[in-house]
């Protein structure tokens, strides 16, 4: 029984993982924390339990390629969604409607689950009489800002940070308008927002996020000029091109953009936290850090970013704003808060779960034969790797790359793994081994393994 642990955005995704990985493989359990398509290309090792929603390679599951294969190698599917509770609109109801269109239910099998973040999402998938079970969890992501994971992550927030703290830091979203991916991109009916919104809406949406982006940069040039003393960190939204920011802020000496990293250590180490829609307000929240929310032009309720925005203080103007950061208060949670994260706990709920349904490998022979079968997968991922960049050698002009797909996972950021690993075997106080058999693909087992 191997449990699989896709990361699709190594920034958003690696830490939590990390360390839900560590608790199980110190179980007994082998765990796989890889990139999201690397078995689907290099073969599906051994039966097991995955955990996360990149079975499916379309919006709203409509292509059932990866997943079926994956059903074939007897792998039970327990979709858990990353971004299972943060969508467009003023209500539950219009959530609702954003969540199912990201998931038809029908396609999971009665071995497989549905994971969800909250309650209202639990009850949405109930109401069409899915096959399979569904088990509310919370989420992981937000998790990790519990404070129990606090001191476990300070030496890595700290390099993450390069020591920085108590910084002021602004967070944007606004990839529609100024995105890696071009507005006439977004425009094709086939793009994953077209799936969501109608031309007319869309295009709406994007002129909002226009005008939204413009001024959050206006916003940090007077709050820089009124705080010479304060660090002003803007971060864009890893779909964002950062380069309007660096442009239009180059002249401020106490502003930095930055977007490497984690944002979570960028959140844990800052003073207060000044964003509009953007999910890492939540994050903030449970972190117990000031939120402010920026609401320069009055929201189209239909547009109307959910959830984050009804989360911390809300500002209209650069002088309420400054008012907001000198009282410096952590404002209440909302109700809708907890209906969409209803369970504080995710990552020991997840393991807990896996424990009560799933026996690890009775022995250390069962244990090294999966280890086996996953190094032969990862020879497999190399010899592609190589006849990848022979072929790129050979016709350069046939490989042109997905700039954001590659920003998006980031394996320069994957490769820390270690790095949490470590600081999570410290947190557990547990001895779990972490094997490295391809760059893209990591494997904690027990160390007692042999």
């Amino acid at each position: 029984m191997l449990i699989y642990l896709p990361v699709e955005t190594a920034r958003r995704e690696m830490v939590s993982k990390v360390f839900t990985a560590t608790i199980l493989a110190s179980k007994g359990y082998p765990v796989a924390l890889f990139k999201s398509s690397f078995f689907d290309f290099n073969g599906w090792p051994s039966p097991g339990v995955y955990v996360g929603k990149n079975c499916f390679r379309s919006f709203g599951f409509s292509e059932e390629k990866h997943y079926n294969k994956m059903k074939e190698e007897g792998i039970r599917v327990w979709r858990f969604d990353e971004e299972g509770g943060i969508y467009t609109g003023s209500s539950e109801d219009d959530w609702r409607k954003v969540l199912l269109k990201h998931l038809n239910p029908d396609v999971l099998r009665e071995d497989d689950k549905i994971l969800t973040w909250g309650e209202w999402q639990k009850q949405a998938y109930l109401e069409l009489n899915p096959k399979c079970p569904v088990r509310v969890t919370g989420a992981p992501n937000f998790d990790i800002f519990s404070p129990v994971y606090a001191d476990a992550l300070s030496e890595f927030d700290r390099v993450e940070t390069d020591g920085r703290e108590n910084f002021i830091l602004v967070n944007t979203r606004f990839s529609l308008s100024n995105g890696l991916i071009s507005i006439k991109e977004h425009l094709d009916e086939e793009s994953v927002v077209s799936q969501v919104f109608d031309r007319r809406s869309l295009r709406h949406l994007i002129a909002e996020s226009g005008i939204l982006q413009y001024s959050f940069i206006s916003l940090v040039q007077e709050l820089a000029e009124a705080l010479p003393n304060e660090e002003i960190v803007l971060r864009p939204h890893p779909a964002e091109d950062p380069g309007v920011y660096q442009d239009l802020l180059a002249d401020f000496s106490n502003i930095s953009v930055e977007w490497r990293g984690d944002v979570r250590s960028w959140i844990r180490r800052c003073r207060a936290l000044i964003h509009n829609g953007c999910t890492t307000a939540i994050q903030a929240q449970i972190a117990k850090k000031p939120v402010i929310t920026y609401l320069p032009v009055n929201e189209i309720e239909e547009f109307s970013p959910g959830l984050p925005n009804l989360v911390g203080e809300k500002c209209q103007t650069t002088e309420a704003v400054l008012e907001a950061l000198e009282r410096n208060s952590v404002s209440p949670d909302p109700e809708s808060l907890t209906r969409t994260i209803s369970n504080a706990g995710a990552i020991d709920g997840i393991v807990g779960m896996i424990e009560e349904e799933c026996p690890p490998p009775a022995g250390r022979d069962d244990l090294d034969r999966i280890v086996g079968q996953v190094m032969k997968s990862a020879r497999h991922g190399k010899l592609r790797d190589s006849r990848k960049r022979l072929t790129k050698q050979i016709l350069p002009k046939r490989n042109k790359a997905n700039k954001n797909r590659g920003r998006k996972f980031d394996a320069t950021f994957f490769r820390r793994v270690p790095e949490v690993s470590a600081a999570a075997n410290e947190h557990f106080k547990c001895d779990v081994e972490l094997l490295a058999p391809h760059p893209n693909c990591y494997l904690l087992v027990p160390r007692s393994r042999g």
